[in-house]
């Protein structure tokens, strides 16, 4: 992968489970554990580039929804 900034090579950091759905604030504190059901986890892969620092994350298995316009 290139850096989109300054074009070097990124470094992969591996993936990352990044965490979709669930509810927060009051929801959460009254439903405790049962506002977590619809809660998911999504692998995004995480490049770091070693010049400028820049962080990017890819869906580089296709494992995020595909959205319709």
């Amino acid at each position: 992968m290139k850096c989109p900034a300054c074009k070097s090579e990124m470094d992969s950091l591996g993936q990352l489970p990044i965490r979709v759905g669930g509810t927060t604030g009051v929801r959460h504190l009254l439903l405790g554990n049962w506002a977590d059901l619809k809660e998911g986890l999504l692998p995004l892969d995480v490049y770091r580039c070693g010049t400028c620092k820049r962080v990017e994350f890819f869906d580089l298995d296709l494992s995020l929804p595909v959205q319709s316009s």
